[in-house]
Formats: structure tokens, sequence, C-alpha cells
């Protein structure tokens, strides 16, 4: 399939708090991007919807991401769509995404899961930086092992995920994740333990207590799911979730997202 954005692809999207409100500073996008009209949550949250108006992600594609919650925001932002990583001859797609969550700010970046089809090759680098300890930050990804409808699983060439946390320039997480199937069993031991799917949530100046974290724990547990949930050296909160279809993941992880969020309104309360 022909690539018609070859160029760099950009998304840039700030958002401010203006009257009392969220709201978009700025947002500048060229094709394929688009987003919606962004809305308000009951929370008060802006939630903003990415679009890729084209089939997916395909080879040689270049995109920059860059995205901007300055002080007192509170804003969510995820995507319209799975995304498709189409098969690729000889190149990759790549991916640099930028983020930065000002203080007393709060960003949930919840992208929908990613699908990366046979003979596909996808590169992504992500770099967060949080101002303060009061920059709230939550991340969630659900990686599919390809289009197993069509025994696709596991048949693409490399999937590269990295993933950069900072505070103050400080590094607090790192995660390196290279899925090269040709290589090794991604679903084997050590790997994905026979599951096909996976998911990651990241959550950032929670300060999360033990309490919640086996509340977590019982949720995966209850869920009749295998997964895990870890401090980091800086008391952050990392959960991996094994599944067998990115439809369960996505409902497990916005149930952990949501929990999380009451649990800390319920403790602001007391």
């Amino acid at each position: 399939m022909a690539n018609s954005y070859r160029k760099l692809s950009q998304l840039q999207i700030t958002t401010s708090l203006v009257d009392g409100k969220t709201a978009i500073e700025d947002v500048f996008f060229t094709s394929p991007f688009k987003i919606t009209r962004p809305f308000y949550e009951k929370d008060g949250r802006l939630k903003i919807i990415s679009i890729l108006v084209s089939p997916g992600i395909l080879e040689g594609d270049t995109q920059r991401i860059e995205l901007k919650v300055l002080e007192g925001s509170k804003t969510l932002i995820t995507s319209q769509s799975y995304e498709k990583i189409y098969k690729m001859k000889e190149d990759e797609a790549k991916r640099n995404t930028n983020i930065y969550v000002s203080k007393n700010a709060d960003l949930k970046y919840t992208p929908l899961p990613t699908i990366p089809f046979a003979d596909s090759a996808f590169n992504s680098i992500t770099d967060i930086e949080l101002e303060d300890d009061t920059s709230k930050f939550i991340m969630s990804e659900i990686i599919s092992p390809g289009r197993y409808t069509r025994g696709e699983i596991f048949k693409y060439k490399h999937y590269k995920s990295l993933v950069n946390i900072r505070k103050r320039g400080k590094l607090l997480y790192r995660d390196n994740m290279f899925f090269k199937p040709e290589e090794y069993a991604i679903n084997g031991i050590g790997m994905l333990e026979n599951h096909t799917h996976l998911a990651n949530i990241l959550i950032f100046n929670y300060a999360l207590d033990d309490k919640l974290l086996k509340m977590v724990r019982d949720k995966i547990e209850h869920n009749n799911m295998d997964g895990g949930v870890s401090y980091t050296w800086s008391k952050d909160v990392v959960i991996r979730i094994l599944g067998f279809d990115s439809q369960s993941l996505e409902l497990i992880s916005g149930e952990i997202i949501k929990s999380i969020e009451e649990y800390k309104e319920e403790l602001a309360c007391i």
C-alpha cells in the first residue's frame, strides 16, 4: 500500500486553564492527523480525541506528537480507533511523542490498542516531563499480537516502544520494550507466558498506598487475568496485565484508572 504521507506528520496540542475551565490554548496538525471537537467530562476534564484520516500507519511514516498540559488544566487525550500498523517491505514507521505536564496539571493519555499487522515494523519513543510533584500523569497502552483472526499472531517484524518519564529533568522510569518474534517467542516463558495481549498502565504523582495496590491486584484476579502491580523507586506505580483480547484489557484498564481516581477523591474529602 502506497504511503501518501512520507513527509513528517505532526500533532501538537496545548491545554491551559481559562476562567476556571480547561481549554485548548493551541492546536496544530498536519495530515493525516485531526482532532474531534473537544468536550467536558463530568469531572470537568477536557476530553480530546485524535484521529488518523488514513488506513493506519504505513511504511516510511514519521510522526511527531507534542502534548502540553499547562498549570491547572485537566485533560484526557485518547484516540478514535484502534491503531493499525500495516505490512512494510523494507522500511519501518516511526513516532516520537513528547509530553509535558506542568505543576498542578493532570493528564490522562489513553490511546486505543495498537495492532501490528504481519510484516510490519514500528519504532516509538515517548518522552514525558513532569514539572514537579503536583504534575499528575496516567498513561495506558495495549498491544495486540496482530490480526489473530487471520492467523497473523506475532507475524510482525518488530515492535519497539521506549518510554522515559522524568521529573525536573531527573529520570524516574524507563521502559524499553522490543518485540521481535522472528528471534524469540513473544508469548513464551519470561515474556507473555502463553498470553497474546499486553496492557501497560503508568501512574505517576498519585501517591498511591498499599491498600489501593491491593485493590488493583484484587480487581485483576477477580477478572481472571494475570498481571502485576509494582512501585517504582520513586513510589509511582506500574501495572501490567496479560490477556487474550484487546477489549477485555480495555475494560479492566478503564476500571482500574477509574477506581484510582475515585479513591484519591475520597481521600481528599477526609
